[in-house]
């Protein structure tokens, strides 16, 4: 009897961790910057501005990278992390964002990707396309939602595969840009 209630009681614990770790725990104050998304119909919320992310390492911000010297061209970067195996960088490139619609590129470096544990999901063919849709707020934060396709490439024997990566349902809200 004790092993069937010790296994019992670890599994409820692990389903406990588990879904804390995922932040799909319900309806968060997004005033500080909030993501949320799909992975394949995985769910992942994310908040917390770039003070909560540059203390704890989880958190919403956005930055912009200037054209320089090793910059080809300015980008826009808006980056969710819950954990360094558990993230989704979104790159745009623009020199300035306003609203409207942009598209990722498999391209542009560095590259769109969403981490989930071991796989990482990237823009790595011209199919890999997030759409994402910005609407610029007067007091400086970005709010949006984007979609689309990445993929995760594995090498086995000289030939690479790809298996797609879906993401639906995203979203994001008051995210603050850096300069």
């Amino acid at each position: 009897m004790k092993p069937i209630f010790l296994i019992t009681l670890i599994s409820f614990a692990l389903t406990s961790c588990l879904k804390t770790s995922n932040r799909n725990l319900g309806v968060y104050n997004t005033a500080d910057g909030y993501i949320s998304y799909q992975l394949n119909n995985y769910p992942f919320e994310i908040n917390g501005g770039y003070n909560s992310f540059s203390n704890t390492g989880i958190g919403v911000y956005g930055r912009k990278l200037p054209r320089s010297a090793t910059i080809e061209s300015s980008r826009y970067t808006i980056v969710g992390q819950l954990s360094a195996r558990r993230s989704i960088a979104i790159v745009l490139v623009t020199d300035s964002l306003t609203s409207g619609t942009y598209t990722t590129s498999h391209s542009s470096n560095p590259i769109t990707t969403a981490k989930f544990d071991s796989a990482q999901y990237a823009g790595n063919r011209p199919a890999d396309i997030l759409r994402v849709e910005v609407v610029r707020n007067p007091n400086g934060t970005i709010d949006g939602t984007f979609s689309g396709q990445l993929s995760a490439s594995v090498t086995a024997n000289g030939a690479t595969t790809y298996t797609e990566g879906l993401i639906t349902n995203g979203v994001f809200k008051n995210v603050v840009i850096n300069y």
